[in-house]
């Protein structure tokens, strides 16, 4: 009640006097996402292009350290990238995570740390330095890194959770169902923060199990765009076939040669690999697109006291949310239904018993 899952966006007058509003981005999410995001009703999408239903956006080349023959080595796979880097980007999920590869940098090699405040204003310090490493807690959007700004990108656990609100709904109500789309558009968002064009291209080394897992596993994978889809495999499989070091090392100097015979034959086995990609889609979207209308009405009649009204629409999303997959959810909808009965009882003591 204190903090809604929709903001009430109706009621703040810059807002909801705009004769027109544009949503910039290439990642929308879907199953209603951005309509909860924004409280908003209504969105048109602009369809992507034609083709880009197979084609994506530069080309990034993964390495997963920590799946590879090296396991006990996997760090070091990071600290001798960067340090064959002019710049590096770090993201990192939280603050603690922030703190301690801060600390380790400064300690153990020579480069010049940035945290999200020292480019917030002006990226520059950052991109004219030849030594620097950025690492950024929680910024998985909003920073982008273009050409030979930054060719290396290392992602550092499962941007899971990233405010007290989602902790409670993925740890308490068992949600990661509504969780899951957003969690997929922010990790596309954070794999494309050094792929800002068709021509551009960048190594995204990936840390931690659950990120892992997110990418990879077969039912998370076939979620993806088939570029994607693409990039994902044919990072896998040359990370497993890596035995040290330097073959990750030696990976990443022929793919900075874009140019060269090795590379472009690589290139050639994940354009292959698109082709055969299908993106599918999650089974359980379309229910929670039904949904986002009532809550929408439920949020929109609570912020004004109608909370008839509120119980009214909280009942309608319970009723769609069927199925164990959305159990979570639907309970804390329950939960809602429950919270808008117990303020219409105040008034009304008929629903006290609902309550």
């Amino acid at each position: 009640m204190i903090r809604p899952i929709i903001p009430p966006s109706t009621t703040f007058i810059p807002f909801s006097s705009a004769k027109q509003r544009l949503y910039l981005s290439a990642t929308l999410g879907s199953g209603g996402e951005l309509e909860r995001i924004t409280g908003r009703r209504n969105i048109e999408r602009i369809k992507a292009p034609e083709g880009w239903d197979k084609h994506g956006i530069g080309r990034r080349l993964f390495f997963f350290p920590e799946t590879s023959g090296i396991k006990e080595e996997s760090g070091q796979v990071m600290v001798n990238l960067v340090k064959e880097s002019p710049r590096a980007l770090i993201l990192v999920k939280d603050d603690s995570s922030e703190k301690y590869l801060m600390e380790w940098f400064n300690t153990n090699t020579d480069r010049t740390v940035f945290l999200a405040e020292d480019i917030e204003r002006t990226k520059h310090t950052f991109t004219s330095h030849t030594n620097a490493v950025a690492i950024l807690a929680n910024r998985y959007d909003g920073i982008n890194l273009a050409g030979d700004e930054c060719r290396l990108e290392v992602m550092w656990g499962l941007p899971s959770a990233s405010n007290l609100q989602e902790r409670f709904l993925e740890s308490r109500m068992s949600a990661q169902l509504l969780l899951r789309e957003r969690i997929r558009t922010r990790l596309v968002q954070a794999i494309g923060r050094c792929t800002r064009s068709a021509t551009d291209y960048s190594v995204v080394c990936i840390y931690g199990e659950d990120l892992s897992n997110r990418l990879l596993q077969h039912e998370n994978l076939k979620l993806y765009h088939p570029e994607l889809q693409a990039e994902l495999s044919f990072g896998r499989e040359e990370s497993k076939q890596a035995n040290s070091v330097e073959d990750f090392l030696d990976m990443y100097r022929i793919f900075l040669k874009q140019n060269s015979p090795e590379w472009r034959a690589a290139d050639q086995q994940i354009i292959v690999r698109r082709q055969g990609a299908k993106q599918a889609p999650d089974p359980n979207i379309d229910v929670l697109e039904k949904a986002v209308s009532f809550e929408l009405s439920y949020q929109e009649a609570m912020w004004s006291g109608d909370y008839e009204r509120a119980l009214e629409n909280a009942n309608r999303v319970t009723s769609l949310l069927s199925g164990d997959a959305l159990k979570g959810y639907r309970g804390f909808w329950y939960y809602l239904a429950g919270c808008a009965a117990w303020y219409a009882s105040q008034s009304n003591e008929n629903f006290k018993a609902i309550a």
